[in-house]
């Protein structure tokens, strides 16, 4: 076997030149491409990792709104229960000095209708007593000095 000096020169050029050729025009493309895809996996990536850290303020952001309508909405029941509860108290109050009130009118109604039925009675025994006593005595005796014996001798009977 006999080796040819000028074939392995040709053949070594011949693969160099091969080779700057094909690094020419077929690595530096395809590198090129490589390293623009991995540019963009990488700000995907970065634009993936970006927006997770921004939903998960975003989250943190509404769930404290959340928070601060759910303890706002307590607090307006709180204060809706104290108001109503206070204006219950303030209607039981009322009804309560309107029945006072009325107790107190029912009294003195009361009263006066009894003041005026002992009058009416007394106006009565009178009335009975001068008919008997001019039945009695075949006289008539003035209803006025009537009335004044018969009120003189009831004030007595109260005084007894």
């Amino acid at each position: 076997m006999d080796i040819n000096i000028y074939t392995a020169v040709f053949q070594i050029v011949n693969t160099l030149i091969l080779f700057f050729i094909l690094r020419k025009i077929l690595f530096k493309p395809v590198t090129a491409f490589l390293d623009q895809r991995r540019q963009t996996v990488k700000e995907a990536l970065d634009q993936a990792e970006y927006d997770r850290i921004e939903a998960a303020k975003l989250k943190s952001d509404y769930e404290l709104k959340l928070q601060e309508a759910r303890e706002e909405a307590r607090a307006i029941v709180e204060r809706a229960t104290k108001q109503a509860q206070a204006r219950q108290d303030e209607i039981v109050r009322e009804a309560r000095s309107e029945a006072v009130l009325i107790r107190e009118r029912a009294g003195s109604d009361v009263a006066l209708q009894q003041e005026q039925a002992l009058g009416y009675l007394r106006d009565q025994a009178a009335d009975l007593a001068v008919a008997a006593a001019g039945q009695i005595l075949g006289a008539e005796i003035d209803s006025t000095k009537h009335k004044s014996l018969v009120d003189r001798f009831l004030r007595r009977g109260e005084q007894h």
